[in-house]
């Protein structure tokens, strides 16, 4: 798991600062860059778990962590053609575009910006207003 998930934080816990900066009003993208650090460096956080009204001090080690997922179909012309299993995560809108005309054995990184991802909803992993980086690699073609 994530550095958060083994520290025991969970969706809907709240943020209320990084490294003793507040991050009461401050846009998501800039709370993520105060997040950020090197590799192997600590981070303190002050959290308000969801359900409770008291703050918790939460120490983390930054370390690099991608979210992966694997994609088992892909047809741009029908809907939502892009799934996990019969009834998996429908990926951002961006992937479609990003994928055409790729072969096999085809490589490409795309950065996709909360508004066009999974917005304020998030998705499993992955946080609301969340801008994600995909890496696309083309394993086969049926």
């Amino acid at each position: 798991g994530t550095p958060a998930e083994r520290a025991g934080l969970v969706r809907n816990d709240k943020l209320i600062s990084v490294d003793g900066t507040s991050v009461a009003g401050i846009p998501t993208s800039e709370v993520g860059a105060l997040l950020q650090g090197e590799e192997g460096t600590n981070v303190t956080l002050i959290i308000q778990h969801a359900g409770s009204e008291e703050s918790a001090e939460v120490e983390l080690t930054r370390e690099r962590y991608a979210v992966k997922q694997e994609f088992k179909a892909f047809s741009p012309e029908q809907s939502g053609g892009l799934y996990t299993g019969s009834s998996g995560v429908k990926p951002p809108a961006a992937l479609y575009v990003a994928a055409l005309g790729m072969k096999k054995g085809g490589k490409r990184t795309v950065q996709v910006p909360a508004a066009v991802a999974y917005g304020e909803n998030g998705y499993n992993e992955i946080p609301e207003n969340s801008d994600i980086t995909m890496e696309i690699e083309v394993l086969s073609i049926a």
